[in-house]
């Protein structure tokens, strides 16, 4: 197939098929936008949403804050009123800013079609349409990540102020949205300082387009940008950086106390990351490998034309890994969803190659018509998988309160446990009672005076946290509802005390 060159302007066909991915796109994430908030979508709304502009800014009690993020919700609030779609619509913009970012770069490091693959894939990928809409800084991490690229790899060589403060600007807003794009920043300084590398050490071997420019102001015009990100980070954190430095600096005693220790491990994050991709399906340890296969591909083809793109797709992975097990910190797959866009575009590459290749075996076939099917498989794929986004909420906490409505529950009567609790009583107000230790243990199996119904959300972590009530509502309870949640342990379940319903003589309905 042929190669445009990447300074060409698009063509007419380009803008048109861009066009059309970025409105399924767009269809695709305002379709239940307005869904059910998840826990951390609650906790961000009302400790920091709610809260005035100047407060969000000096607020770093928790990680939960994305301090840009929660300020652009805050006035997305302000503008429509508050609404589960409203404190997502910044996730939504940026996750459909990323979109085209993606098309950017990957036109730059390889072709037109192999762009709008990368931008299809996008559009359709489950896990971003997942974070498109979530009221949380991810999808706005990855559009300041791959705009910082972007600039970057457009103007390497160049000694415009002007270009590297642009740089400057999407490194700290990056930052200023979520503190592991230190990661990719990292990512980004190391492949800058191998591009120096390759300059003065290999001058004769390394290829043209990894070799730093000539000009010794332009060779060093990128520091600008990387010395004026961090004093413009500085600047932007400066009201919640002492509670900024003393969250970080304890994050190894907060970690040694989690009962889920398997979120500390690379390998229970490899799993984690399988399982959302394929839902549970088998033939995801098979897709897998073959992805892995397309992208190894594409990166060989790439870094012909752009080895810097091949360099932060690769380093990003190591350096997320040794930062966040050096501090000890749980290692989330979203921590890694930068890094989603570079996979897509290796994989659009890596699938170019492999119709190239076949192309050659079964001579019917074109390069272009078999990467024309191939590219349609994907993309159909991708969507198949993407239908899972709507199958049910992130986290369905209205579900029990609207069957125990139903049910003529009284308030009193019904208790949540643990993390659970915190939702019903800080954003609904229930009015439930909280589910802890033993002494709700003592009181749940008093069918007199206890408790007639239990809810349980995130049921993995709250039986291991709070055994003895996982004990007793085996024993004394029964399950009568199940609500389940796209979110790893996002089910919430419902229990009914055996001895309250025989002592009323009914069984609850079940949904």
């Amino acid at each position: 197939m042929q190669e445009i060159n990447a300074q060409d302007s698009p063509r007419r066909w380009e803008w048109i098929t861009l066009g059309a991915v970025i409105a399924v796109g767009l269809a695709l994430r305002v379709y239940q936008l307005n869904a059910p908030l998840w826990f951390d979508e609650i906790v961000t709304v009302v400790e920091f949403v709610r809260a005035p502009f100047a407060q969000i800014a000096a607020d770093y009690s928790t990680f939960n804050n994305h301090l840009f993020y929660s300020l652009q919700a805050k006035a997305a609030t302000l503008l429509f009123g508050e609404a589960p779609w409203s404190v997502r619509l910044p996730a939504m913009l940026f996750g459909m800013g990323s979109i085209w970012l993606t098309w950017r770069i990957a036109r730059r490091a390889s072709t037109p079609a192999v762009a709008l693959l990368a931008a299809a894939l996008m559009a359709g990928s489950y896990h971003h349409i997942w974070f498109s809409q979530n009221a949380r800084g991810y999808t706005e991490l990855m559009f300041w990540s791959l705009a910082a690229y972007a600039v970057f790899s457009e103007s390497f060589g160049s000694k415009s102020i002007t270009r590297w403060s642009v740089f400057a600007a999407c490194l700290a807003a990056a930052m200023y949205t979520h503190l592991t794009a230190a990661f990719f920043i990292a990512a980004l300084g190391l492949t800058y300082c191998g591009m120096l590398a390759a300059r003065w050490l290999f001058p004769a071997a390394a290829p043209a387009s990894l070799q730093a420019p000539s000009d010794r102001w332009a060779q060093w015009a990128p520091m600008l940008g990387f010395v004026g990100g961090g004093v413009l980070t500085l600047i932007l954190c400066a009201p919640a950086l002492p509670q900024m430095t003393a969250l970080v600096s304890a994050v190894d005693e907060t970690s040694a106390l989690d009962v889920m220790k398997e979120y500390q491990n690379p390998l229970w994050t490899l799993l984690e990351g399988l399982r959302t991709l394929g839902g549970g399906d088998p033939l995801i340890m098979f897709a897998a490998p073959l992805a892995l296969v397309f992208m190894g591909l594409g990166a060989v083809r790439i870094w012909r034309r752009e080895p810097a793109f091949v360099l932060v797709s690769i380093l990003q992975v190591p350096v997320t890994l040794a930062a966040l097990s050096a501090a000890s910190m749980r290692i989330w797959p979203r921590f890694f969803f930068t890094e989603l866009a570079f996979a897509f575009v290796l994989m659009a590459c890596g699938a170019l190659v492999v119709a190239e290749i076949v192309a050659r075996f079964v001579k019917p076939l074109t390069p272009r018509l078999a990467f024309g099917l191939g590219a349609a498989a994907m993309v159909v794929a991708s969507l198949v998988l993407a239908a899972r986004n709507y199958a049910a909420p992130k986290q369905d906490f209205p579900g029990p309160i609207a069957l125990l409505q139903r049910l003529g529950a009284p308030a009193q009567a019904v208790g949540a446990v643990g993390w659970g609790f915190v939702p019903y009583d800080i954003y609904f107000d229930t009015g439930w009672r909280s589910v802890e230790a033993a002494p709700d243990v003592a009181q749940l199996s008093n069918p007199e005076t206890g408790l007639r119904w239990v809810v349980v959300a995130f049921p993995a972590r709250a039986f291991r946290e709070h055994p003895d009530v996982a004990r007793l509502l085996e024993s004394d309870f029964e399950e009568i509802a199940y609500f389940p949640g796209t979110l790893g342990d996002g089910g919430i379940f419902v229990f009914e005390s055996k001895k309250a319903a025989a002592r009323d003589g009914v069984n609850a309905p079940r949904p």
